[in-house]
């Protein structure tokens, strides 16, 4: 997973945007951003989990959950295929 740091004020973003939000520059790099907490959970009527997570490297990202997991969970973050990101359970959380 990847967010994105503006290279002028060093804000970050995800996903990535044409200008900063914060001072309007236009150089950003790439930062890894491979673990996150479930901020929030909703699991639709079609049975589709999604969460909000607060990445460690700081931006919010929406990432699906293959079952529900409680609020404050620690997370792995990955990319998969239709979704920003995927989240799963770190080792010896539940």
């Amino acid at each position: 997973m990847t967010v994105f740091e503006c290279g002028a004020c060093s804000h970050r973003a995800f996903p990535k945007r044409l200008l900063c939000p914060r001072c309007g520059g236009a150089q950003f790099r790439a930062i890894a951003a491979e673990f996150g907490l479930l901020e929030e959970v909703t699991t639709s009527s079609a049975g589709d989990t999604i969460a909000s997570v607060r990445t460690e490297a700081g931006p919010l990202v929406l990432a699906g959950l293959d079952r529900p997991l409680a609020t404050g969970s620690r997370v792995r973050l990955t990319r998969r295929p239709g979704l920003f990101a995927a989240a799963a359970p770190c080792e010896g959380t539940a």
